[in-house]
Order: C-alpha cells, then sequence, then structure tokens
C-alpha cells in the first residue's frame, strides 16, 4: 500500500501469475565417463589381442552359417567405431590440438600413423557425422548429417562412404551445397541401409536432382574444382598423376594426343602411351 495516497500499488514480482518465470528444464549435455571410456579402450584392447590369438584354424572350426555370423558382428563393431574416430577428431579441432585447413590431415596422419588418404577420410567424415556442434567461429564445419550418423552408430558404414558422399556435396554449387545435404541425408541413410554403402558413388544424379538445376557447374565452381597433383614418385620411379581439368584445357589435351595418333601402327600407341607423348613434346617445346 502506498502510504501517501492509500491506494494499493501491484507488486511487479510477487503479483504475476503462478510459473510466469519458471524456466523450461536444460537438457542435460551429452557428457560420458573418462573413466568408462578408459576401461573401454583397455578391453577393447584385451578383446582383440584374444581375437588374434584364435588364428584361422579356430575359425575354421565354426560351422558356415556361425562363422559368417560372426564376421557380421565384427564387421558391424569395426564400421561403429567410425563413429569414435568422429568424436575424437571433433575434439581435436574444438580444442585447436589439431590444425585447421588442409593441414590438420597430415597432422593426424603424421601423429597417429595413418596414411593421409585415411586421415583426411576420418576428417571428411568427422564433419558430417559429429553430434557435437562447434561454436567456435575460428573452425570450419559442414552441415551435419544426423540420420547417416545414426546408421554409422547402427554398424551399417564407415568411414568412406561418408567422405565420398562429402566429396559429392562439396563438388556442387556452394549456395546449394547446405540445403542439399540437409534434404539428402534421411534418404542416403536409408538407401545405404537397404543397398549398402557401394550405392553411395551412383548420388550424383539424385543430389543434382535435389539441387533443382540443370547446370549444376558454373566457370567459378570449375575454377575452384581444377588442379592437378602428381604423386609421390614410386620405386620403379614412375610418379602418378591424377586432378581435374577445365573443358577448354581437356579439349587443348584432347587435340594434342589425336596429333600424336599413329592409326598404321594402333598396337604401339595406347591412348594414355599418345597422351604421355603429346605432353612431353608440349613441354619439351
Amino acid at each position: 500500500m502506498d502510504d501517501t495516497t492509500g491506494t494499493t500499488t501491484a507488486n511487479p514480482w510477487t503479483d504475476l501469475p503462478d510459473g510466469q518465470f519458471i524456466q523450461e528444464e536444460i537438457a542435460p549435455l551429452p557428457f560420458g565417463s573418462t573413466a568408462d571410456l578408459v576401461n573401454a579402450v583397455a578391453a577393447l584392447d584385451d578383446a582383440v589381442e584374444i581375437i588374434l590369438a584364435q588364428g584361422e584354424h579356430t575359425w575354421s572350426r565354426i560351422s558356415t552359417g556361425e562363422r559368417e555370423e560372426l564376421y557380421r558382428r565384427l564387421e558391424r563393431s569395426r564400421r561403429k567405431l567410425t563413429a569414435a574416430d568422429a568424436a575424437m577428431v571433433t575434439s581435436l579441432r574444438t580444442a585447436f590440438a589439431m590444425l585447421c585447413g588442409p593441414r590438420g590431415p597430415r597432422w593426424l596422419a603424421r601423429t597417429f600413423g595413418l596414411t593421409l588418404r585415411e586421415a583426411k577420410t576420418r576428417v571428411a567424415a568427422a564433419d558430417r557425422i559429429t553430434t557435437t556442434e562447434i561454436t567456435n567461429l575460428a573452425v570450419q564445419t559442414s552441415t551435419h548429417l544426423p540420420v547417416l550418423g545414426d546408421a554409422v552408430r547402427d554398424g551399417v558404414l564407415d568411414a568412406e562412404p561418408v567422405a565420398r558422399l562429402d566429396r559429392l556435396l562439396r563438388a556442387l554449387p556452394h549456395e546449394v551445397q547446405d540445403r542439399v545435404a540437409t534434404a539428402a541425408d534421411a534418404p542416403v541413410a536409408e538407401l545405404v541401409r537397404t543397398a549398402g554403402p557401394d550405392a553411395v558413388a551412383d548420388l550424383r544424379p539424385f543430389l543434382t536432382g535435389i539441387a533443382g538445376i540443370d547446370e549444376t557447374f558454373t566457370d567459378d565452381d570449375r575454377a575452384r574444382l581444377r588442379g592437378v597433383t602428381i604423386g609421390r614418385q614410386r620405386d620403379d620411379g614412375m610418379s602418378p598423376i591424377s586432378g581435374d581439368l577445365t573443358p577448354e584445357l581437356a579439349s587443348i589435351l584432347q587435340r594434342l594426343t589425336a596429333d600424336h595418333a599413329n592409326p598404321r601402327r594402333p598396337h604401339r600407341r595406347r591412348r594414355c602411351c599418345r597422351c604421355r607423348r603429346a605432353w612431353h613434346s608440349a613441354g619439351s617445346r
């Protein structure tokens, strides 16, 4: 009550309806137990040693049906560990323990004794199936694929098909990549469950259909993708070459290759040999 006027003044805090400021219960964060993690890795290491100690003679004493089912279980467990790889890689990226950008896979390969290809595959898969949102703006992330991630955790596929899908998505024009990834997540996961992991290799027409565009590539997109890489020299002294050429450069090289064809002795000039000779002649001028 206001002593000067004799009127009752409402208290803005006590006179509100019940529950006005009751906050919704916050969902618990997905924190696990570090002790459980350490013990589980130790148990996994022991279990692998036991499996290795059996040898082929032990496997041969099991019936064919039991052997196949046992190996399916082993393969599912191996694929499920892809989710553990993703969690590990994400923790390294979040803590900046792993270098950002293209140097990250090289650091991962060098630190844990992986091949560079395997390291790139794990990083690409982790970027798509991780369950943790990286809020640090310094760490670049891609649109997550949670339904496909569930398939990984069920042991349906491993990192390789996820990384292949990541490459297909990144090959699309940049402005449609996020939209296509979100729309394709559930259908691709269902396809992999029914048709197997290799079905990812044939998904480009499906992805471009989601994008809703006929010509998916512009000159800027092709300029972003172009590049040629000369691989490490092998023991025989030869070096592999791979990459992506723009239509203009591909046309030039095809004309050079045709110029070095020998129709009278086709068996002496295979297409790959003509291409090599054409490049050698062009570079020697």
